[in-house]
């Protein structure tokens, strides 16, 4: 009876001991990579460099992205900049991603989704689409008078 009960108390101290050393070393970086597999995914599938914007932990995390660069980490709110247009993108999507929705889409599909055209005051021209449940809002900087809004 004895035998059993030290059996069982190695195996428990054993079992807490992996535990803590799990989450101490590697459970943060697991369960940031479950989130960000949870994510959207960004290609940039253009030549030119673009940059991406988005919060983590209440704070502004700015990303440069080369040729064949993607990023992720949005959480459901990302701005996409190109150097292209002066403007920004804004996409929305639920985070996280459901299973059978796509969790990954390049440049050329945010691009080419914006379709729909307004005008507010004049002054700036937004553009809205959708490329599944992301939805996507170019807004253009228009330049009055030699500044830029």
């Amino acid at each position: 009876m004895k035998k059993i009960i030290l059996i069982g108390v190695v195996v428990l101290v054993s079992l807490l001991g992996v535990m803590f050393i799990k989450n101490r070393f590697g459970g943060g970086t697991m369960s940031s990579m479950s989130q960000q597999e949870d994510d959207l995914v960004i290609v940039n599938d253009s030549s030119d460099t673009i940059s991406t914007e988005y919060q983590e932990d209440g704070e502004a995390v700015d990303q440069l992205l080369e040729p064949g660069d993607i990023a992720t980490g949005g959480q459901g709110f990302i701005r996409v900049f190109t150097a292209k247009k002066a403007g920004l993108y804004e996409l929305e999507y639920p985070f996280p991603r459901p299973a059978d929705a796509p969790r990954q889409v390049t440049l050329s599909q945010i691009t080419g989704a914006v379709k729909n055209e307004t005008t507010a005051d004049g002054e700036i021209y937004i553009k809205k689409g959708m490329v599944g449940d992301i939805a996507i809002e170019y807004e253009e900087v228009q330049e009055q008078d030699g500044l830029e809004y």
